[in-house]
């Protein structure tokens, strides 16, 4: 969807005539045609150093028409943030936003852009202060939604779920899962362009449903999606194999171990891989920190070496290496004997793998304990 927003916005500002009296606007095309190059290859931060060049020009060219000033701002904004240049970015992005209120009215849905990319930025430094800003940028642009397409209008949906989003990460499972519902409510019956995202509506539904340890429910929602995916003739294949992976947690979670069997086997036979491949992990659980030695603040670490059998279960596990001697064996063996594997596969047969090996460390490092400890 990115994608095609961004070939879309590169139509509107397609580059000025070359004229040999004007220097700039070669400039100006030569910065914007290296920009959308580099931006094709994946290398963005090459984008992002054309992309300052074309804004510097059309700040200049373009300055009766500050629509298109607004797009460059956002353009750049945006591959800065693909490039991972997460604290640069916020300020080109809300730069971006003054402009696009200006250029088109604060209300204007295309406003919407750059703040869900600003909003992007604030979850991915994962700081209190900047979530709650995303939350304020996407609840600013539901409400300009609601007011360009109505209340009941699907395309509300995008907005609904990175709400959802925006609550986990706030630790608040109860509120995304009503943003969630909303969002299913206003997709389920919309028409088939709308598909996709009724889809994804699921999807996060299931994964809230798990934040909240409701497996169940969790499961419920993920096999009504994968209903629909194997219902349809042209199936999406990598939204069906995250579905059966989805599906081997939920049930390994719920205790349905003999369950979460048939998604493994499921997901081998659609995962199309070759007639030969080693084992691929699905599902692993954390750890438990034993309450001895996290009063005593001991730390260390165990080396445990399993088989992981045809089913994909492990079997046989024992402790090879640990330190100190003992402390956390019974609380490793017991994580590693719960994990899930895509089985090995030779000449197109699932079969056992001996001799894998994990290690699990007990760390108080970047915990607020380590302080005191």
């Amino acid at each position: 969807m990115r994608f095609i927003l961004i070939l879309t916005l590169a139509i509107w500002i397609s580059p000025l005539p070359v004229s040999a009296q004007n220097d700039q606007i070669e400039e100006f095309n030569a910065a914007y045609r290296a920009y959308t190059s580099a931006y094709d290859k994946g290398r963005f931060a090459r984008a992002a150093l054309h992309a300052e060049t074309a804004l510097e020009h059309a700040e200049k060219l373009l300055a009766d028409d500050p629509g298109q000033v607004a797009i460059m701002t956002f353009l750049l904004g945006e591959v800065m943030y693909f490039a991972h240049k997460t604290e640069a970015c916020m300020p080109v992005l809300e730069l971006a936003i003054e402009r696009y209120k200006a250029a088109f009215g604060a209300r204007d849905v295309r406003v919407a852009q750059p703040m869900f990319v600003l909003a992007n930025a604030n979850e991915r430094l994962a700081v209190t202060k900047n979530v709650k800003h995303a939350e304020r940028l996407l609840e600013e642009t539901l409400e300009i939604y609601q007011e360009a397409y109505g209340k009941k209008d699907p395309r509300l949906s995008e907005p609904l779920r990175r709400l959802a989003y925006n609550s986990l990460r706030q630790n608040n499972g109860r509120r995304a899962d009503g943003f969630m519902r909303q969002a299913i409510n206003l997709t389920e019956s919309a028409g088939p362009e709308f598909a996709m995202e009724h889809n994804l509506n699921l999807l996060e539904h299931g994964r809230v449903a798990m934040s909240r340890r409701a497996n169940k429910k969790a499961i419920k929602r993920f096999i009504q999606l994968r209903n629909i995916l194997l219902a349809q003739d042209s199936q999406e294949l990598p939204l069906l194999l995250t579905v059966e992976a989805q599906l081997i947690e939920a049930y390994e979670r719920d205790g349905q171990s003999d369950k979460a069997t048939e998604h493994v086997q499921n997901l081998a036979r659609i995962d199309p891989r070759q007639e030969t491949s080693e084992p691929v992990p699905l599902f692993r659980v954390i750890h438990d920190y034993p309450f001895s030695a996290a009063e005593k603040c001991r730390e260390g670490y165990i080396v445990v070496e399993f088989t992981i059998d045809a089913e994909g279960k492990v079997k046989d596990a024992n402790i090879i290496e640990s330190k100190p001697k003992k402390i956390f064996d019974r609380a490793g063996l017991k994580a590693v004997n719960r994990y899930r594997y895509r089985p090995r596969i030779q000449n197109g047969v699932f079969v056992e793998t001996p001799g894998q090996k994990v290690r699990l460390t007990w760390s108080f490092e970047g915990s607020s304990r380590k302080g005191w400890c």
